[in-house]
């Protein structure tokens, strides 16, 4: 599942629900892609470097290494999460 997608040098954050410029993220925005990751865990693509690379706006850029970095960090943890969770509330539907 792709929750980035750089067309024409631009950055776009998805979701089945939202397509997002990064500085027009709101943390409504921000929740959907983080619990779209967490859902999805085994099934996220990050972008490479070079896609990356190809955002020619430098504040652009920077905004988006920075979500990235955020949820590549959820991303290692969802596995220890969501045990937590499960221990922690065995009665819950997963």
């Amino acid at each position: 599942m792709i929750f980035l997608k750089i067309e024409s040098q631009k950055a776009f954050f998805t979701t089945p629900n939202i397509e997002v410029r990064p500085e027009e993220m709101s943390k409504d925005n921000l929740f959907e892609i983080l619990n779209m990751v967490f859902e999805n865990h085994d099934n996220i693509v990050f972008p490479d470097e070079e896609e990356l690379n190809s955002i020619v706006n430098p504040i652009e850029k920077e905004i988006v290494h920075q979500i990235i970095s955020k949820i590549k960090e959820l991303h290692a943890n969802v596995p220890n999460i969501s045990q937590e969770i499960k221990s922690e509330f065995p009665d819950l539907d997963n």
